[in-house]
């Protein structure tokens, strides 16, 4: 990773206090607190399991999970389309995800891809493309939202179902190993009040009556009653 000597957080912090990831209250919209939890409960088991050696982090951005697969991994390529405007690159090859990547076949131990993958044009592409440079035996780590706001718009074309995931990676010659749903139609309920509670009281406000619901029977078992017919996103695990 290029500058990594200067990375610092973005999306989500280590608590100094527990030892314990949560969302970085200073580096996320404020209207995605709640849904940067549940992500960050969805994605951080699952990216120490199996996001190790040689690794690219595709379509990178502030690279918001290196604190998490660092010290498990031993490189990391940092790949995206353009280098940010403001803070510190750390892309390591500037390139279109829509078109093949400039990288050689069989090359990575395991690959990342974090909600990015609603931003490509071609999904299938970009998918048949990570399993040519995934080497025999690698992991592909692929996370992307299904019911949420258009973060990027109009840069954001496709929302996958959990079975349009798995076609996808097993067209491309992939066998899906886990898939499973995050957040259920609770949490689209709460992610919805989010985006209209953001100015600095309000939103305190929010995250108390959040931290309520969650706790509560009611968002357990609507969650598990609908969690994957009312899905905030899914997270997919796919080898070569």
């Amino acid at each position: 990773m290029k500058n990594s000597q200067n990375w610092k957080p973005s999306k989500i912090i280590l608590n100094p206090k527990n030892g314990e990831f949560e969302p970085n209250l200073k580096g996320i919209y404020p209207g995605s607190i709640h849904i940067a939890s549940i992500q960050l409960k969805a994605y951080k088991e699952l990216i120490n399991r199996y996001i190790t050696g040689r690794t690219l982090d595709c379509g990178c951005g502030s690279v918001p999970f290196f604190e998490v697969y660092k010290s498990q991994i031993s490189e990391v390529i940092c790949l995206d389309k353009c280098a940010p405007k403001d803070g510190i690159n750390h892309i390591d090859i500037e390139a279109d995800i829509n078109q093949k990547l400039p990288l050689n076949n069989d090359e990575f131990d395991s690959i990342l891809l974090t909600d990015v993958l609603c931003h490509v044009q071609k999904p299938s592409n970009l998918v048949s493309e990570m399993s040519r440079v995934l080497k025999p035996g690698g992991h592909l780590f692929l996370a992307t939202p299904f019911q949420s706001w258009m973060s990027d718009y109009p840069h954001q074309y496709f929302h996958a179902t959990d079975q349009g995931l798995k076609l996808m990676c097993e067209e491309a010659g992939l066998k899906v190993v886990h898939l499973e749903s995050y957040g259920g139609f609770a949490d689209i309920r709460i992610d919805n009040l989010n985006k209209r509670m953001t100015g600095k009281w309000n939103n305190r406000v929010f995250r108390l009556l959040a931290k309520f619901l969650i706790k509560t029977v009611w968002y357990r078992r609507t969650n598990e009653k609908n969690k994957y017919h009312y899905s905030i996103g899914f997270v997919l695990i796919a080898t070569k």
